[in-house]
């Protein structure tokens, strides 16, 4: 998430966007406020779902270093399971009919 401002930057100022409006426009864009979106001098339709990719690309980039480190939890916690379980105790025999 570090990334998110430099991601929107790197896809929106070469389209065009003034880097003094970058703020603005990235506050509207994660606020979903398009009606803040376009009120911002030089905004297009197109810079819009470039600037959205580029949210998307980054919230995917840093939840998937979340879910690589949980699996691998997951994955610690069910060796060790598996290698701490005891045998099973034989079934106790049933009583004898009568």
């Amino acid at each position: 998430m570090n990334h998110l401002g430099d991601n929107i930057a790197a896809v929106v100022v070469p389209l065009g966007l003034s880097p003094q409006d970058l703020g603005a426009f990235i506050g509207a864009l994660t606020s979903r406020n398009d009606a803040a979106l376009f009120q911002i001098p030089g905004v297009t339709a197109p810079m819009v779902g470039a600037a959205a990719g580029a949210l998307l690309e980054t919230y995917s980039s840093a939840f998937r270093s979340v879910w690589i480190a949980a699996s691998c939890f997951v994955g610690l916690a069910g060796i060790r399971k598996f290698r701490s379980t005891e045998p099973p105790s034989p079934s106790p025999t049933p009583p004898p009919a009568v």
